[in-house]
């Protein structure tokens, strides 16, 4: 175990060294928040939604398609309709990949962008004039050969790497900080934000599912609205991912 986690962190340094998306530099002025979710469930639908239109913000949804009832058979999967109701409330949708797959796994390299595609293709027969612009990396997995083209498909690629993003900062391997109520306290949250509000710059929080009986990579309705109303108190500027990428100035 311990070598695979040596082999992770050294691909994923190798990666993020390539294929450096439009860099920008996020001055320590700007005080920006994002609100993302992955895969999706549907009690995140059912309860993240209402929350974020309660404060009039929106998020990102980090969506792996095969994953949504009707294509899939596991319980408590998203539907057409939760997308329906996600686009139709003004928030985004963020491809995942299709298949959420493994980049780490050398025999799919060849079939990332395939798959990709296929997500995309998936979104448009549901919803025709919607595309993904902004991408999740599924497990935060990072190859040089899935980077370059998310590079090529994308306006940015988030990861699972801890942290803030500021300074000169790569759009295609942007950090983020975990939502998971059973890792990341409301204490610890509330020392990232007093910490946050003095280094500045964007930073983008990440949980799958929303629900009482939250996961290990989720959290309960509760502990998210407490969270979105800290950063409004302290007086942070809350976008989504598109939102924010539309505040800089991209090269290429």
């Amino acid at each position: 175990m311990r070598n695979s986690n040596i082999f992770i962190g050294s691909a994923r340094k190798i990666a993020s060294s390539l294929f450096y998306k439009s860099p920008v530099t996020i001055g320590s002025d700007k005080k920006l928040i994002s609100f993302t979710f992955d895969d999706v469930p549907k009690s995140t639908f059912d309860n993240a939604i209402p929350i974020l239109n309660k404060y009039n913000i929106k998020g990102t949804f980090y969506v792996a398609l095969s994953l949504m009832e009707g294509i899939h058979n596991s319980k408590g999967l998203f539907a057409a309709e939760d997308l329906h109701k996600c686009l139709n409330a003004g928030h985004e949708l963020g491809c995942h990949s299709y298949s959420h797959i493994h980049f780490y796994d050398i025999h799919v390299s060849g079939h990332i962008k395939n798959d990709l595609k296929e997500n995309q293709a998936a979104l448009q027969s549901i919803s025709p004039i919607s595309s993904f612009e902004n991408f999740s990396y599924p497990f935060g997995e990072q190859t040089i050969a899935g980077k370059g083209i998310v590079s090529g498909l994308y306006n940015s690629g988030r990861g699972t790497d801890n942290g803030t993003n500021v300074g000169n900062t790569d759009l295609n391997s942007l950090k983020a900080i975990k939502l998971y109520e059973s890792k990341n306290s409301s204490e610890k949250i509330d020392n990232i934000l007093r910490h946050f509000s003095k280094a500045g710059g964007w930073l983008i929080f990440y949980t799958h599912d929303v629900q009482e009986n939250f996961s290990v990579s989720g959290c309960s309705p509760q502990y998210l609205d407490s969270v979105i109303t800290k950063c409004l108190e302290m007086g942070f500027e809350i976008k989504n991912i598109k939102e924010t990428l539309n505040c800089f100035d991209l090269k290429g």
